[in-house]
């Protein structure tokens, strides 16, 4: 047991040594990673300044290189020229040995003959530069001789169209005229004219009006209630809001594609015009403000409107109905395609091309009548087919397209609402029944036909994954739709303003109402040129000859 006791104090010794031998080992493991972090930090940062004078080095040497190019390069051009200057002195002595040993007398003719081959190639050369450039002149001169005959030939045809209907006008002013009273209009987006309403069949046969892209008011208030006038209260002043409404509604489509300025505002383009936007244009337009607007006007109009389409409705004849509703079609996509035009070739020349349904619409007048074209009426085709072209001059395919597209739209428009002006209501109804459709009951239907056909284009959109209310600016997009209701009342209202003859003449004023408002108000739409106003004055000239032969054909006669 005396052996046994000093062990664990020997242990305890070692354990001490042990632990202090640990603890000087930590420690010089931390005094050594902390030297190597020290170490690792100073040679990244090395590192980092010998890379920054490695890529300084390459930038220089790169400059160095470039310099000694441009150095070589100029060594080079110096050592050619000296070069250069070496051989021609060489060559002069080398000539100058040679002519020394030649006579004078056998060079002097061969001198002579050079001379003269150099003086005949340079007098060739510029014989040939002479004739293009009188080849050049002469074209350029046939050009502006060519333009300057179709200014020429534009302004006999619109002094010669003015003269006849001078004569025309003043011709029937001095005719005595008939005190019946105004009839009901029918109303385009561009010209149209009045239709006069009678109880007898042949005049209801002879309702040849043209029906609106736009609006369709009639008013037959004398025949539903005496109390009601339709004589205007406010003078002229109602009537001109018409083609003022109509060329404001196509210039705010143009601030809406183009950009613009119009109340004082200048903003940019509303949106882009594609098909979906479009359409949901189109559709904000018709459901939110023109069909509750029309429907309450056609109550305020007609009050039997809604007895009228109940009938019409229940009728066994579905023809009657199905000439409404085509007609409706037609006016959509008419609409349509003026939007798409006025977005393509601005307002003032989609109008214009527009205003050329007369060509479908006289023929086809013409056809169900049964009658020739008189030669006024030919005169007015004529001065629309050379406005036409005119108009479309330095024009975009797309821009003529859409405008002339939307044009034949509009006649077979036309076509199905006059057949619809045929179309009563009675026993056993067909196009002779007794009682004639009223042209408000026509115009709620096309403006409901409007809508659903707007309604289903922007749902097959939203199917397809279009964005079916525009996101580039939505506050546009709802401002504009409002606005351009807003107009379509105003010149719904003021359409039915005035007698007969203005109604018939008044909206001929609309293809240069419209150039002139876009002149103002959109200066980044496309600039009309000379040849282009003279199309408009004669697209007018032609709607007015139109217009007054249609008045003439469908006054009441004494």
């Amino acid at each position: 047991m005396g052996q046994f006791q000093p062990q664990p104090q020997g242990s305890a010794e070692a354990e001490a040594i042990l632990q202090g031998i640990t603890q000087q080992l930590q420690g010089l493991q931390e005094t050594v990673a902390a030297q190597l972090g020290d170490d690792i930090g100073r040679l990244q940062q090395q590192k980092q300044q010998l890379l920054a004078e490695i890529t300084q080095l390459q930038q220089e040497c790169q400059r160095l290189q470039a310099d000694h190019d441009v150095t070589l390069s100029r060594q080079q051009l110096a050592q050619q020229q000296l070069w250069a200057k070496q051989l021609a002195q060489a060559l002069m002595v080398q000539l100058q040995a040679r002519l020394s040993q030649s006579g004078a007398t056998s060079t002097l003719p061969q001198t002579a003959e050079q001379l003269g081959t150099l003086d005949a190639s340079l007098h060739r050369t510029l014989q040939t530069l002479q004739q293009d450039l009188n080849s050049y002149q002469s074209s350029l001169s046939q050009q502006v001789s060519r333009m300057h005959s179709m200014e020429h030939q534009g302004e006999a045809i619109l002094e010669a169209l003015v003269h006849r209907l001078s004569q025309q006008l003043q011709e029937q002013l001095q005719q005595p005229l008939p005190r019946t009273p105004p009839s009901p209009a029918t109303h385009a987006l561009h010209p149209a004219a009045a239709v006069p309403s009678a109880p007898s069949h042949r005049d209801a046969a002879s309702r040849l009006g043209r029906r609106s892209v736009e609006h369709l008011a009639a008013s037959d208030s004398r025949r539903l209630s005496p109390r009601r006038s339709r004589r205007p209260l406010l003078g002229p002043g109602p009537l001109w809001l018409w083609p003022l409404s109509l060329a404001l509604h196509s210039v705010l489509v143009g601030v809406v594609a183009w950009g613009g300025t119009l109340g004082g505002v200048t903003t940019a383009a509303v949106l882009p015009m594609t098909w979906p936007n479009l359409l949901a244009l189109v559709w904000w337009r018709d459901g939110t403000t023109l069909l509750p607007l029309t429907a309450l006007l056609a109550h305020w109009q007609h009050p039997h409107v809604w007895q009228e389409i109940r009938q019409l409705w229940q009728l066994t004849d579905r023809r009657p109905l199905g000439r409404v509703l085509a007609s409706g079609g037609f006016l959509f996509v008419s609409l349509v395609l003026c939007f798409q035009g006025i977005a393509q070739a601005g307002p003032a020349v989609a109008i214009a091309l527009l205003c050329g349904y007369p060509l479908i619409s006289d023929p086809l007048e013409a056809f169900l009548r049964g009658h020739s074209p008189s030669a006024l009426t030919t005169m007015a085709l004529f001065a629309l087919v050379m406005g036409l072209v005119f108009t479309a001059t330095g024009v975009s395919w797309p821009g003529i397209a859409f405008p002339l597209l939307a044009a034949a739209a509009y006649g077979l428009y036309w076509l199905t609402q006059y057949l619809s002006q045929l179309s009563r209501l009675g026993p056993g109804a067909d196009l002779r029944p007794a009682q004639p459709l009223h042209p408000m009951t026509i115009t709620l239907l096309q403006t409901g036909v409007l809508f659903l056909l707007a309604t289903a284009a922007v749902l097959l959109s939203a199917v397809s994954g279009m964005a079916v209310i525009p996101t580039e600016n939505p506050m546009g997009f709802y401002g504009a739709g409002l606005g351009l209701a807003g107009l379509a009342v105003l010149g719904h209202w003021a359409s039915s303003r005035g007698p007969a003859w203005r109604q018939a003449l008044v909206p001929a004023t609309v293809p240069l109402l419209t150039a002139l408002l876009a002149v103002v108000c959109l200066p980044s739409a496309p600039v009309l040129g000379p040849i282009q106003w003279i199309g408009i004055v004669l697209i007018s000239l032609g709607l007015i000859t139109s217009g007054r032969e249609r008045w003439l054909r469908q006054r009441p006669q004494p």
